[in-house]
């Protein structure tokens, strides 16, 4: 995988993780990445988080890359949690169109 560092400007990197108030602020952080490398980073961020406690909120449009490396999985559609627990929850029925009851 290339580095920041080896990136043209016709390709720039984006940063999209910020720390606030002792919790890792992740945005898509995968969105364009291949899946080898979305394994690697996601990776990166599961090990720090674990090593330094760190609370790690990241924003996953990828259901199965969220199901194998976070502890828990908070499932959010039109500003509504739908699903909230530990991965294994079946995620994937937040893109289907059929309702699906809050969680309260």
């Amino acid at each position: 995988m290339a580095s920041p560092a080896d990136s043209s400007s016709a390709s720039p990197w984006r940063a999209p993780c910020a720390s606030a108030r002792g919790v890792l602020l992740a945005d898509e952080p995968v969105s364009a990445l291949d899946p080898a490398a979305s394994e690697q980073v996601l990776g990166l961020l599961a090990d720090l988080a674990h090593r330094e406690k760190l609370p790690v909120l990241a924003v996953l449009h990828q259901p199965a890359l969220a199901d194998r490396h976070a502890d828990r999985i908070i499932g959010l559609r039109d500003g509504r949690v739908l699903l909230d627990g530990a991965p294994g929850l079946d995620v994937d029925t937040l893109y289907q169109p059929s309702a699906v009851e809050p969680v309260s």
